[in-house]
């Protein structure tokens, strides 16, 4: 199950944008009546400054823990990819590289779902904490920097700068090379609102060269609990080792070599070894 589960952990860092972590400690008042990203003044337009970004007060809603988001990535495919979150209950569901993940966690419980199949495997998920969707989902923390903000058709766009940083073991030194672009050792990120209701649209990130976007095709703060398919009282239990079988017989080895530098043959994904 280890190579599985590495497996999955690559894909959702590839979903989540270079794993742009939104771990701020702060929160602000949920209104139950919106889904929008921003607070408004009367005339119902988005209220924001530097210091009370757009980008912070999406960061401060997904911090409260209860959000529905469905979006799609350009490095893995048109595809949809749900993510729901209420209190310490999960819903996320995504198909890429050929893999289709339906996972559920409810009450402590971990569910692996083939809705096709009508099967599931079940696993306990008591050390699971939310606090790990949270920073997935490609909030802002403290060490961004605000860079600016500009608007432009119709959309307002904020760009944050991140310092890429590496943790050196012991006694191992840092060679800086004078010829390196300074640029190269940051990530940027930008946030684009609708610039007259505040909805977030998208999100681009530059990062190892690299570009991706994030498309928003909804985004809901209203939940109000996970719910497990309706027929699911009707699914059949099978192991995990089973179903993570099942998963990997899917893999698009190839799609997966060319986003992870995975050779011809070390994509290893057998549940052997893997105790």
């Amino acid at each position: 199950m280890k190579k599985i589960s590495a497996l999955i952990i690559s894909v959702l860092m590839v979903c989540s944008v270079f794993a742009a972590c939104g771990d701020s400690d702060s929160s602000s008042a949920k209104d139950s009546a919106s889904s929008s990203v921003s607070a408004s003044d009367k005339g119902g337009k988005p209220v924001y400054d530097d210091e009370n970004t757009l980008a912070k007060q999406y960061t401060d809603k997904l911090n409260e823990g209860n959000f529905s988001l469905v979006m799609t990535n350009s490095m893995t495919g048109s595809e949809p990819i749900e993510l729901a979150l209420c209190g310490n209950d999960l819903h996320m569901k995504m198909s890429v590289f050929g893999i289709s993940m339906n996972v559920y966690v409810k009450d402590g419980v971990g569910y692996m779902v083939d809705e096709n199949e009508k099967v599931y495997a079940s696993q306990d998920a008591s050390s699971y904490s939310a606090d790990q969707i949270k920073s997935q989902t490609m909030g802002i923390s403290d060490n961004y920097k605000f860079v600016g903000r500009d608007t432009a058709d119709g959309l307002i766009c904020e760009t944050y700068e991140v310092a890429m940083t590496a943790e050196l073991e012991e006694g191992v030194e840092l060679i800086e090379d004078s010829e390196t672009d300074e640029d190269s050792n940051k990530q940027i990120y930008k946030y684009y609102f609708d610039e007259n209701t505040g909805d977030l649209k998208k999100i681009e990130t530059e990062a190892f060269g690299m570009t991706s976007t994030s498309e928003i095709v909804s985004l809901d703060f209203d939940i109000t609990e996970i719910a497990m398919p309706d027929d699911f009282d009707s699914y059949t239990e099978i192991s995990a080792e089973e179903f993570s079988e099942k998963m990997s017989a899917g893999v698009d080895t190839d799609a997966l070599g060319d986003t992870f530098g995975v050779e011809e043959g070390e994509a290893d994904l057998s549940t052997e070894e893997a105790e």
